[in-house]
């Protein structure tokens, strides 16, 4: 009876802990985008350095040019599952840069609409998880890029999970 108490009592305290952990506050922020030669590939500037995307065959050419602070996006939005798929995306942990890029990619979606529909708290929170899993070794091939398809919105769009990780 004692131990089931304090599990009670700690899981008590830690449903607390996660119910009144205050929200991290997000600077307001206008996308810049920048004015390219390229109809395929869309640039746009963030605090650190550009964030270019397009689709697969013009971003892997973007590969040898892109500095090391800019960052690649591949845009899978037109296909059954609606995608975007962000590189190196592991090399990211600042919450607040990881903010500015998914704010990007929520603008370049309503400036060229399609079924991409995704929430920016679920793309926070599966973002922060594949950061964590690659941090531990977890399947790196599959977690040093993040995936930010349609089927995973319900997956990570929980209150709790975004307490958990604090964004």
């Amino acid at each position: 009876m004692k131990t089931l108490k304090k599990r009670i009592l700690l899981l008590s305290i830690i449903l607390m802990a996660i119910l009144y952990i205050p929200d991290h506050q997000y600077k307001e922020m206008e996308v810049q985008e920048v004015t390219t030669e390229s109809d395929n590939v869309r640039v746009f500037n963030y605090s650190l350095g550009r964030v270019f995307i397009g689709e697969y065959f013009y971003i892997k050419d973007m590969l040898k040019e892109a500095d090391e602070s800019d960052i690649l996006i591949i845009d899978l939005r037109r296909i059954s599952d609606p995608n975007m798929q962000v590189l190196s995306s592991y090399k990211i942990k600042n919450i607040d840069v990881i903010n500015e890029v998914l704010e990007i990619m929520l603008y370049y979606e309503s400036t060229d609409p399609t079924k991409w529909d995704r929430t920016l708290s679920s793309m926070r929170n599966e973002w922060e998880m594949h950061n964590y899993s690659y941090f531990f070794r977890y399947d790196e091939d599959r977690t040093r890029d993040v995936d930010l398809n349609n089927a995973d919105e319900e997956k990570y769009r929980s209150e709790i999970m975004r307490k958990l990780l604090r964004n």
